[in-house]
């Protein structure tokens, strides 16, 4: 559940954001807009992917190693990771 609040949270700020972002610079073409929208889109949609994939790889584990996955995974390990993504 840990997981799936992260990737709520990094969706919906690419969609804060990111979007909105990307659409004024469309619009408007000035150059600091540009630089702006490549920072915070790169990096808001480089979380959301990330979390993804740490999704995907918390289900294998969970698949692959459906015996040890408590262990392997705990409540604080899960939190460390979404805190460092």
């Amino acid at each position: 559940m840990i997981m799936l609040c992260s990737l709520a949270v990094s969706d919906f700020l690419v969609g804060l954001f990111a979007q909105p972002l990307f659409i004024a610079d469309d619009l408007t073409k000035e150059a600091l807009l540009n630089n702006l929208v490549v920072t915070v889109a790169s990096s808001v949609c480089g979380v959301s992917l990330l979390t993804m994939t740490t999704l995907s790889v918390d289900r294998f584990l969970a698949l692959h190693y459906h015996m040890r996955y408590a262990t392997l995974l705990t409540e604080s390990r899960v939190k460390g990771f979404v805190v460092f993504i």
